[in-house]
């Protein structure tokens, strides 16, 4: 059964980066008439529409945060049936900005912008 996946995305961003799979996933079967696109264009309304009442509506995810939308579907005679107890929604709070600084070229060290606004403040150098 096929998988729709939208990675790793902005919640204010999930409905396009969906459609866009969506239809790079079906492209295929509407070539060949197995299903028309006026369908999948419905189907993945459907589908965003729920999406948006959970994250907007009931867990008032921020625009900001990270989400990975996952659910399954299947096509079957011309029409598109999603799989609603195998959607997961994964869920990552927006979190203080972070800024990579190289030391030395051989380590990587990251420090919370705050951090780094103090360490100016005091006149601390380097990372």
């Amino acid at each position: 059964m096929p998988v729709l996946r939208s990675g790793v995305v902005l919640a204010g961003g999930y409905a396009e980066k969906l459609k866009r799979a969506f239809f790079a996933q079906v492209r295929e079967h509407v070539k060949k008439g197995e299903l028309k696109k006026e369908e999948a264009v419905k189907s993945i309304v459907e589908l965003n529409k729920n999406l948006y009442h959970l994250l907007v509506e009931e867990w008032k995810v921020d625009k900001g945060d990270v989400v990975r939308i996952s659910i399954e579907y299947e096509i079957k005679d011309g029409t598109i049936s999603w799989k609603w107890e195998t959607l997961t929604i994964e869920i990552w709070p927006k979190c203080l900005p972070i800024r990579v600084y190289a030391s030395t070229g051989e380590k990587m060290v990251a420090k919370p912008q705050e951090e780094e606004e103090k360490a100016v403040e005091e006149g601390e150098e380097g990372a």
